[in-house]
């Protein structure tokens, strides 16, 4: 079973959810992007994302919080997340998601990539 999540909070909290039920053990994958924020046109082309990184650079500047364009590419992380389920078409993925802007815009831009 792989638990899909969209804080990191929220990676924690699953790891103590398991715990307390095995029957919900597996992976647990965070969606780190903030998808309900920030230009979102063709992310699926490498100009629609370093468009989206260059946003996130550009209004981290001066931050405490460090480079923010950093560290966010959730390409890999949904490339490793699908060749696992190629190679164990028998996975369950599940996703966990509050009824907030972050987590359901990173929701849907998740599922056209799960699709298959």
């Amino acid at each position: 079973m792989i638990h899909i999540v969209f804080n990191e909070v929220e990676v924690q909290l699953m790891q103590q959810v398991m715990e307390q039920d095995p029957e919900l053990a597996g992976e647990v994958v965070q969606i780190k992007d903030d998808y309900a924020v920030g230009p979102l046109a063709a992310l699926d082309t490498e100009e629609g994302f370093q468009a989206r990184k260059t946003w996130w650079q550009t209004i981290g500047q001066g931050s405490p919080y460090g480079n923010l364009g950093e560290g966010i590419d959730d390409r890999d992380t949904v490339a490793a997340l699908r060749a696992k389920l190629e190679e164990q078409p028998e996975e369950q993925v599940w996703i966990w998601m509050g009824q907030n802007q972050h987590d359901v815009s990173g929701y849907y831009w998740l599922m056209p990539q799960l699709r298959d």
